[in-house]
Protein backbone atom coordinates (compact mmCIF):
# COMPACT_ATOMS: atom_id res chain seq x y z
CA UNK A 1 0.00 0.00 0.00
CA UNK A 2 1.72 3.49 -0.76
CA UNK A 3 1.11 6.28 1.09
CA UNK A 4 1.69 9.99 0.25
CA UNK A 5 5.00 12.13 0.18
CA UNK A 6 5.07 15.86 0.78
CA UNK A 7 8.22 16.16 -1.34
CA UNK A 8 10.63 14.07 -3.46
CA UNK A 9 14.22 14.69 -4.36
CA UNK A 10 15.18 15.46 -7.82
CA UNK A 11 17.15 13.13 -9.28
CA UNK A 12 19.30 15.96 -11.67
CA UNK A 13 19.35 18.50 -9.08
CA UNK A 14 18.83 17.13 -5.70
CA UNK A 15 16.71 19.69 -4.78
CA UNK A 16 13.67 19.15 -2.55
CA UNK A 17 10.40 19.52 -4.51
CA UNK A 18 6.94 19.63 -3.32
CA UNK A 19 4.27 17.29 -5.09
CA UNK A 20 2.29 20.28 -6.46
CA UNK A 21 5.20 21.62 -8.44
CA UNK A 22 6.67 18.36 -9.69
CA UNK A 23 7.54 17.62 -13.69
CA UNK A 24 6.04 14.26 -14.63
CA UNK A 25 8.92 14.19 -17.26
CA UNK A 26 11.50 14.37 -13.71
CA UNK A 27 12.87 11.36 -11.49
CA UNK A 28 11.98 12.19 -7.72
CA UNK A 29 13.73 10.09 -4.62
CA UNK A 30 12.19 10.02 -1.20
CA UNK A 31 14.11 12.24 0.63
CA UNK A 32 14.70 9.74 3.50
CA UNK A 33 15.55 6.33 2.25
CA UNK A 34 15.91 7.52 -1.73
CA UNK A 35 12.96 4.91 -3.20
CA UNK A 36 12.05 5.88 -5.72
CA UNK A 37 9.07 8.11 -5.49
CA UNK A 38 5.86 7.93 -8.33
CA UNK A 39 4.36 11.39 -9.05
CA UNK A 40 0.48 10.93 -9.15
CA UNK A 41 -1.68 13.38 -10.85
CA UNK A 42 -5.68 12.00 -11.01
CA UNK A 43 -8.69 13.67 -11.48
CA UNK A 44 -10.21 12.68 -7.76
CA UNK A 45 -7.19 12.83 -5.34
CA UNK A 46 -4.77 16.02 -5.64
CA UNK A 47 -1.24 15.80 -7.13
CA UNK A 48 1.17 13.97 -5.03
CA UNK A 49 4.19 11.53 -4.54
CA UNK A 50 3.58 8.04 -4.31
CA UNK A 51 5.54 5.97 -1.55
CA UNK A 52 5.74 2.43 -1.04
CA UNK A 53 4.88 1.43 2.66
CA UNK A 54 8.06 0.44 4.22
CA UNK A 55 9.97 1.42 7.28
CA UNK A 56 9.46 5.46 5.90
CA UNK A 57 6.64 7.59 7.13
CA UNK A 58 5.04 10.98 6.16
CA UNK A 59 5.79 11.79 10.20
CA UNK A 60 9.54 10.43 9.63
CA UNK A 61 10.45 12.38 6.55
CA UNK A 62 8.92 15.47 7.81
CA UNK A 63 10.92 14.87 11.22
CA UNK A 64 14.05 14.66 9.16
CA UNK A 65 13.66 17.10 6.81
CA UNK A 66 13.03 19.56 9.91
CA UNK A 67 16.59 18.30 11.48
CA UNK A 68 18.14 18.99 8.45
CA UNK A 69 16.30 22.68 7.75
CA UNK A 70 18.24 23.31 11.67
CA UNK A 71 21.64 21.83 10.00
CA UNK A 72 21.62 23.86 7.07
CA UNK A 73 20.95 27.21 8.59
CA UNK A 74 22.69 29.62 11.80
CA UNK A 75 19.62 31.15 13.67
CA UNK A 76 16.31 30.15 15.17
CA UNK A 77 13.68 32.51 16.49
CA UNK A 78 12.33 32.05 19.81
CA UNK A 79 9.33 34.32 21.36
CA UNK A 80 10.90 37.90 20.40
CA UNK A 81 14.54 36.96 20.08
CA UNK A 82 16.92 35.05 17.71
CA UNK A 83 19.54 32.61 18.60
CA UNK A 84 22.22 32.58 16.82
CA UNK A 85 24.13 29.02 16.49
CA UNK A 86 27.19 27.42 14.84
CA UNK A 87 28.27 23.44 15.10
CA UNK A 88 25.27 21.99 14.47
CA UNK A 89 25.18 18.31 14.76
CA UNK A 90 22.08 15.94 13.57
CA UNK A 91 21.44 12.61 16.06
CA UNK A 92 23.73 13.41 18.62
CA UNK A 93 23.92 11.65 21.89
CA UNK A 94 23.39 13.63 24.76
CA UNK A 95 23.22 11.95 28.49
CA UNK A 96 22.81 8.48 26.82
CA UNK A 97 19.61 9.89 24.84
CA UNK A 98 19.52 10.76 21.35
CA UNK A 99 18.76 14.27 20.52
CA UNK A 100 17.52 15.61 17.15
CA UNK A 101 19.92 18.11 17.14
CA UNK A 102 22.45 19.96 18.88
CA UNK A 103 24.34 23.37 18.53
CA UNK A 104 26.40 25.77 19.81
CA UNK A 105 24.50 28.88 20.61
CA UNK A 106 25.97 32.19 21.03
CA UNK A 107 23.44 32.73 24.05
CA UNK A 108 23.16 30.15 25.78
CA UNK A 109 25.98 27.69 25.27
CA UNK A 110 24.98 24.35 23.89
CA UNK A 111 21.36 23.96 22.82
CA UNK A 112 19.33 20.63 22.37
CA UNK A 113 16.79 21.40 19.59
CA UNK A 114 14.06 18.58 19.77
CA UNK A 115 11.59 18.17 16.62
CA UNK A 116 7.98 16.61 17.95
CA UNK A 117 6.24 15.28 14.71
CA UNK A 118 4.06 12.86 16.50
CA UNK A 119 5.16 12.72 20.30
CA UNK A 120 5.73 15.42 22.54
CA UNK A 121 9.06 15.65 24.64
CA UNK A 122 8.34 13.81 28.15
CA UNK A 123 9.04 15.38 31.16
CA UNK A 124 11.54 11.87 31.78
CA UNK A 125 14.07 12.67 28.71
CA UNK A 126 13.81 16.54 29.65
CA UNK A 127 14.85 14.84 33.24
CA UNK A 128 17.57 12.83 31.50
CA UNK A 129 19.30 16.04 29.69
CA UNK A 130 20.12 17.06 33.60
CA UNK A 131 18.74 20.57 33.15
CA UNK A 132 20.62 21.42 29.83
CA UNK A 133 18.81 23.76 27.51
CA UNK A 134 16.49 22.57 25.38
CA UNK A 135 14.15 23.68 22.62
CA UNK A 136 11.37 22.08 21.66
CA UNK A 137 9.42 22.64 18.26
CA UNK A 138 6.38 21.30 17.94
CA UNK A 139 5.11 20.32 14.33
CA UNK A 140 2.00 18.37 15.19
CA UNK A 141 -0.14 21.32 13.54
CA UNK A 142 1.50 20.83 10.17
CA UNK A 143 -0.77 20.59 6.90
CA UNK A 144 -0.28 17.63 4.61
CA UNK A 145 0.25 19.49 1.79
CA UNK A 146 3.10 22.23 2.34
CA UNK A 147 5.60 23.80 0.73
CA UNK A 148 9.36 23.34 1.55
CA UNK A 149 9.32 26.88 2.15
CA UNK A 150 6.44 26.61 4.56
CA UNK A 151 8.31 23.74 6.78
CA UNK A 152 11.35 26.21 7.07
CA UNK A 153 9.48 28.79 7.79
CA UNK A 154 7.87 26.69 10.60
CA UNK A 155 11.35 25.34 11.99
CA UNK A 156 13.16 28.74 12.05
CA UNK A 157 10.63 31.62 12.77
CA UNK A 158 7.05 30.38 13.88
CA UNK A 159 7.28 31.71 17.83
CA UNK A 160 4.32 30.03 18.94
CA UNK A 161 5.15 26.12 18.05
CA UNK A 162 8.04 26.20 20.30
CA UNK A 163 8.95 25.68 24.23
CA UNK A 164 12.42 26.43 25.67
CA UNK A 165 13.57 24.16 28.52
CA UNK A 166 14.19 24.74 31.78
CA UNK A 167 11.60 27.82 31.13
CA UNK A 168 13.57 30.36 33.69
CA UNK A 169 16.82 29.94 31.66
CA UNK A 170 15.17 31.44 29.06
CA UNK A 171 15.93 35.53 28.67
CA UNK A 172 14.36 37.78 25.94
CA UNK A 173 16.86 39.60 24.23
CA UNK A 174 14.55 42.04 22.77
CA UNK A 175 13.55 43.12 26.59
CA UNK A 176 15.83 44.71 28.90
CA UNK A 177 16.74 43.01 32.09
CA UNK A 178 14.36 44.92 34.35
CA UNK A 179 16.97 45.03 37.41
CA UNK A 180 19.91 46.21 34.91
CA UNK A 181 17.67 48.67 33.92
CA UNK A 182 16.64 49.87 37.09
CA UNK A 183 20.57 50.00 37.85
CA UNK A 184 20.94 51.67 35.01
CA UNK A 185 18.58 54.29 35.35
CA UNK A 186 19.49 54.93 38.71
CA UNK A 187 22.76 55.50 37.56
CA UNK A 188 21.76 58.39 34.79
CA UNK A 189 19.91 60.08 37.35
CA UNK A 190 22.48 60.44 39.97
CA UNK A 191 24.60 61.79 37.09
CA UNK A 192 22.06 64.04 36.14
CA UNK A 193 22.15 65.55 39.73
CA UNK A 194 25.54 65.74 39.96
CA UNK A 195 25.77 67.97 36.99
CA UNK A 196 23.32 69.97 37.81
CA UNK A 197 25.19 70.93 40.82
CA UNK A 198 27.93 71.47 39.09
CA UNK A 199 26.35 73.86 36.40
CA UNK A 200 23.81 75.47 39.20
CA UNK A 201 25.06 75.80 42.37
CA UNK A 202 22.81 76.37 45.14
CA UNK A 203 23.51 80.15 46.62
CA UNK A 204 24.21 79.29 50.29
CA UNK A 205 22.02 81.57 52.52
CA UNK A 206 23.75 84.37 54.71
CA UNK A 207 23.65 83.77 58.71
CA UNK A 208 23.29 87.96 60.50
Amino acid sequence: MDFKVPFGRQNETNALVASALADKEQQYFCPLCNETLTLKDGKIKAKHFAHKRGECTYDLIIHALAEQVIIENSNIIVEDSVINYVNPLKEAMINNRRADAVVDSVEYGNLIIEITVTNPLTDQKLKDYDNLNVLEIDLRSLEKNLSIETLTDQVLSNPNNRTFYPKEQFVSKSKPDNIAYALIAGVVAIAMLLIKNILFPSKSKKRY
